[in-house]
């Protein structure tokens, strides 16, 4: 088993309790947005990377993390501020 799969799984795996946690609350009270916006960055910069390099793993796991931010950045918006 590639070290960067399991890698990968464990980091992207870390976004869903957030996520849930957001949708389920329905508040955004001590979260903070500019956390995930350089998390999207971060993310952004490694799938080019991944890209380039044409890692699989960092591709997969990269692109996960830009999803989950994405689905973060939508309950953040739709629940700022309650």
């Amino acid at each position: 088993m590639n070290v960067g799969y399991v890698s990968q799984f464990f980091f992207a795996l870390c976004l869903v309790p957030q996520n849930v946690a957001l949708f389920t609350r329905k508040t955004t009270k001590g979260v903070s947005g500019w956390m995930w916006v350089i998390q999207a960055l971060g993310y952004s910069f490694g799938l080019w990377y991944g890209l380039n390099i044409h890692q699989w793993p960092l591709i997969i796991g990269n692109i996960w993390g830009l999803v989950c931010t994405a689905i973060f950045t939508v309950g953040f918006l739709k629940y700022r501020g309650k």
